[in-house]
């Protein structure tokens, strides 16, 4: 059973942990404080209700106007597959749709095939790529969904 919250202070250590374990750009503490004050509700944690280990992570931020990018987003390896990255993203459409959000942005590594497949059955479509976003060079894709 997992229950998905708005991050809070104690939740950065292990955010930061699943984060490096999961993706493929580090940030520094400061990153990660920053975003929580920022993004407040937009900021959302998964979390084991067995043994209350945080499980995935979502950063949404809202943009002036009508739209919002995911900022990070990741899953415990150990947990994909079992529905919280869908639980995490739908969670975040619905609160984003509360405050107004028209259109749902993100991006992701070309070569993440799955993830690419994953927002696309999540209706997300592909806008275009964006060539060098990383720092290692890969390009990624850019998807966009329209909230109702």
């Amino acid at each position: 059973m997992i229950s998905i919250e708005t991050f809070r202070p104690r939740d950065l250590v292990d955010v930061m942990r699943l984060a490096s374990r999961t993706l493929p750009e580090e940030y520094p503490y400061d990153f990660y404080l920053q975003l929580s004050r920022a993004q407040g509700q937009h900021f959302r944690v998964a979390r084991d209700v067995v043994d209350n280990s945080l499980v995935g992570f979502l950063v949404a931020a809202k943009e002036p106007g009508l739209q919002a990018n995911v900022l990070l987003f990741a899953v415990d390896p150990a947990y994909q597959g079992l529905g919280i990255g869908r639980a995490l993203l739908r969670d975040a459409q619905r609160r984003l749709a509360l405050d107004n959000v028209r259109q749902l942005r993100l991006e992701v590594r070309v070569d993440n095939r799955r993830a690419i497949r994953f927002y696309q059955r999540e209706g997300f479509d592909v806008a275009g790529l964006q060539p060098g976003v990383y720092r290692d060079g890969a390009d990624a894709v850019a998807m966009r969904k329209t909230l109702r």
